[in-house]
Formats: structure tokens, C-alpha cells, sequence
């Protein structure tokens, strides 16, 4: 195999982004789990009999949840009998008027993600023991579908999450926080299902993989966060600055769990996924390759500095065209009037630091297509 040319990186960078999303693609990663025939269906370890007595109900939340259910309801065995979906506004109509779709915000909750998780809620108040929930759950979720606990209003949640999109924190404490404050998080929408069972279907985009911090774990069983979540806001010098509201209910303490069958939780794929996906797409293109982090994370700005550094100190060492790969979650703590966008983010810093030197790209962008509050994927 010929040796890539440099003139040829543009053309290469996108092959590699279009492979490595075809590995994560929802569509082909549901249609890969499902099996089904006239007399049982199956989501990749589980088999379910059928009963006929059983009703089975769809719910999706989250960025990818448009070609995830639309895989789903493509199987003539699997016909809901009521579906409830959670997409960004941007979400593209392909449903039919009989399924309750709600566009709701990203990532900020709007009312339309209240009235998606009224509506999940309502919806599950119709189940037996017989029946089967399958929540189909993706990045984004956390914002685009939502039930918050009593006295907590809309404006309280959108006080809460620009202070929380421009504090710093890590992921998982976000979540911890956005659960306390949540009747659907940290296990809350398997609650609800009770005492139907409930089986997911769930795409990551988060580091490591973590179930509860994927759209902040709907049917992943948790404690009562309250009092965790009061901690790291005080911690981080936010709590004088929420509204009081929210302070209030954090305030309350927790409280035992209700009953709850304890849910099937399948991870379809993510992060692994995508970085296998661009390695063998470079592969092909005839490039050496190295995968230097799976996990990474910190300030995007600083881990951008210190990827392209590490690139200028190897460039000499290179023989052969190289791919490097990193894969992870970095954040961005936003002090002016920006919006903040990590990959975008990470980009710049890489090319401040490789200015002048020829024969180095760096690019950095999104598996699920949005870089933050931005119109961009990434940079």
C-alpha cells in the first residue's frame, strides 16, 4: 500500500470521521441487538417470551433517539402499544402522528422536556407486571427529558444548569446534581415503570462508560442525591447563587426509595467504539497508528496544549505517516461571554501550539455531532 500523501489529510480526515461514525451508528447498533420472530424477541443478552398478555411500551431520550427507534419500530414483531420520544428541536420529523414526539432543548430543559417526562409518567401508569418498557437512551438525554421534583421550576433548572455548564465540574458530579433535582434520574423513570419491567437500550458518550452517568442514568437504580449534590455545589461556591427554590428541596434531605423491579441495562456502544472505528478507517488509508488515550479528560484547553506539544516534540521520531487518537470527555469552564464548544476549544489550543510547523493536523470533533452550545461539530 502506498504511503498517504499530506496533500491528500482533508480528504482522509473525513473518511476517517465518517467510518468512525459509522461504528456508533444507532441505527445499525439497534438493528444488531434485536432479534425477534413470532414467538420470542431478544435485545442482545435478553430474551423475552412472548405473552399475550403483555403490552410493550417505548421510550427514547437523547440525541441518537431518532434513528434508535425508528430501528426498533422497523421490526413488524415489536409494535408498541404507546411510544413516548425525547429529541434536540433540531430533531428531523420523521414520525408518524400517532407517537407523542417531543423536540425539546439541549442543553438547556425546556418545556417541552417537562412535558415528555409527564408524559413517559403517564404513560407508565397503564402498566402491569406483565409488560414490557424498553427505553432506548442516549447522549442528551439529561436535558431533553425531564420531571423535576416538586417545587422545582423551569427557571430554577435553567438558573442551575448555566452555572453548572460553566463551572468546570466533571460530568458525573453534573449529573449527581441534575438527579437530586429529578423525579426521572438516577434510576427515577424505572420507578416509574413499576411494576413493569423495564430493559435499555443505551449508547454511551461518556468516559469510561459509567450506565448512571449516561443522560444521567434513568434506569440506572441510585440513592436519594440530595445531600451529596447540596456538598459539591457548595463546594464549588455556587450554592449562595441558586435559586432559592432549589436550595430548598436539596435542603429536604433524602428519602427511602419506592419499589421497584431492578432493570436490564445493555450498553450498545460508545467511546471504544469510535476509536476503533477511526483507527482501522486510518489504517486502511495506509497510516501507522496509536491510540494514546481512551480516557481522556480535564480542561479541553490545556489538554489541547499538551496533545499538540507532545506531537511537536515527536514529529522527528516519525518515520512514517502517523495517526494519534485520543478519545474522552474534556470540559470547558466558561469566564467571558462565550459558549464554550470542547472540541472547538481543544483545536485552537493544538493549533497555537503547533503554528508554523508543517506537516501536523489536528482536528477534534463530536460522535454525536454537537460541540456543545455551538452549530459546529468540532474543529
Amino acid at each position: 500500500m502506498p504511503k498517504p500523501n499530506f496533500l491528500d489529510h482533508r480528504h482522509h480526515i473525513e473518511s476517517i470521521y465518517i467510518q468512525a461514525l459509522q461504528a456508533v451508528d444507532p441505527y445499525l447498533l439497534i438493528n444488531k441487538a434485536i432479534h425477534a420472530s413470532e414467538t420470542q424477541w431478544g435485545l442482545s443478552r435478553e430474551t423475552q417470551k412472548r405473552n399475550p398478555r403483555s403490552s410493550l411500551y417505548l421510550i427514547a431520550l437523547g440525541k441518537a433517539a431518532v434513528p434508535m427507534t425508528r430501528a426498533v419500530l422497523e421490526f413488524p414483531e415489536l409494535q408498541p402499544e404507546a411510544v413516548v420520544i425525547a429529541i434536540p428541536d433540531s430533531g428531523e420529523p420523521y414520525f408518524p402522528g400517532s407517537l407523542r414526539v417531543f423536540h425539546a432543548g439541549h442543553p438547556h430543559p425546556t418545556e417541552a422536556s417537562i412535558a415528555a417526562g409527564r408524559a413517559a409518567r403517564d404513560m407508565l401508569e397503564r402498566c402491569n407486571p406483565d409488560d414490557v418498557v424498553l427505553v432506548l437512551i442516549s447522549g442528551g438525554g439529561s436535558a431533553l427529558f425531564e420531571l423535576p421534583r416538586a417545587g422545582i421550576e423551569l427557571d430554577d433548572l435553567h438558573a442551575l444548569t448555566e452555572h453548572l455548564l460553566r463551572s468546570g465540574l466533571p460530568i458525573q458530579q453534573l449529573n449527581i446534581i441534575r438527579s437530586a433535582l429529578s423525579q426521572t434520574k438516577a434510576g427515577g423513570l424505572a420507578r416509574l415503570a413499576f411494576p413493569a419491567r423495564v430493559i435499555s437500550l443505551i449508547l454511551s458518550d461518556v468516559v469510561g462508560d459509567p450506565l448512571a452517568s449516561i443522560a444521567s442514568g434513568p434506569t440506572v437504580l441510585g440513592p436519594d442525591y440530595r445531600q451529596q449534590a447540596r456538598v459539591l455545589l457548595k463546594n464549588a461556591g455556587l450554592w449562595p447563587r441558586l435559586p432559592a427554590r432549589i436550595r430548598t428541596v436539596l435542603d429536604q434531605g433524602g428519602s427511602p426509595r419506592p419499589r421497584t423491579r431492578r432493570p436490564v441495562n445493555i450498553l450498545l456502544g460508545g467511546n471504544r467504539q469510535f476509536i476503533d472505528g477511526s483507527r482501522g478507517a486510518a489504517e486502511a488509508l495506509g497510516y501507522q497508528t496509536e491510540i494514546l488515550s481512551r480516557q481522556m479528560h480535564g480542561e479541553a484547553r490545556q489538554a489541547g496544549s499538551r496533545f499538540a506539544r507532545r506531537l511537536r516534540n515527536r514529529r522527528t521520531r516519525v518515520e512514517v505517516p502517523t495517526c494519534f487518537i485520543l478519545g474522552g470527555e474534556t470540559t470547558v469552564t466558561v469566564t467571558g461571554t462565550g459558549k464554550g464548544g470542547r472540541n472547538q476549544e481543544f483545536a485552537l489550543a493544538a493549533a497555537v501550539e503547533i503554528d508554523g510547523l508543517d506537516g501536523l493536523v489536528v482536528v477534534s470533533f463530536a460522535s454525536d455531532g454537537t460541540d456543545g452550545p455551538t452549530d459546529a461539530a468540532g474543529a
